[in-house]
């Protein structure tokens, strides 16, 4: 009996386990889903704005709508190289939003300032991909897009203990 009992203790502990390990790689796919549909749903909304605001510049001011087609194309290209990583540091999240950010003072000039607060010693620290964008275009399109006046987006970045706050 003792033997039986045994066997059917590593036989439930492995079962155990096992399922364990299914509901974290369960968790993983389900986040890296909800990542990639947020993604999906901004993406052509600030794709068709660019396209618009290149549109608008094209014939009376053809170098600012060159420019902003170099500031596309190397935003896509930065989006493209990082897009299956789910994680990246913060120095290069913030490469990624000087594109877009170039594309934006374009369209809102001088009504579009930019304060980055972020120490040098947590542009290493590791965010997820493409979590500073989203946020800096709801604040242009909500704060500045829908005025007149001119706007300041704060981009800042501390540690509190073990935890980096955005």
């Amino acid at each position: 009996w003792l033997i039986v009992s045994v066997a059917h203790l590593v036989r439930y502990s492995t079962k155990l386990r096992q399922r364990e390990q299914q509901q974290v790689l369960l968790q993983a796919e389900l986040t890296e889903a909800r990542l990639q549909a947020l993604q999906t749903q901004l993406q052509p909304h600030f794709l068709f704005n660019t396209l618009n605001s290149i549109s608008a510049h094209i014939r009376e001011q053809p170098a600012v709508a060159d420019e902003m087609v170099s500031n596309l194309a190397d935003l896509l290209r930065a989006t493209l190289e990082q897009e299956q990583e789910p994680e990246t540091t913060l120095e290069n999240e913030l490469r990624v939003l000087g594109f877009y950010l170039e594309i934006q003072r374009v369209r809102f000039g001088e009504r579009l300032r930019l304060e980055l607060i972020v120490p040098p010693e947590l542009r290493d620290a590791l965010v997820p991909t493409f979590i500073l964008q989203p946020l800096v275009e709801n604040a242009i399109q909500h704060g500045i897009g829908q005025h007149s006046e001119n706007g300041v987006v704060t981009v800042q970045a501390s540690r509190t203990g073990d935890r980096l706050q955005l």
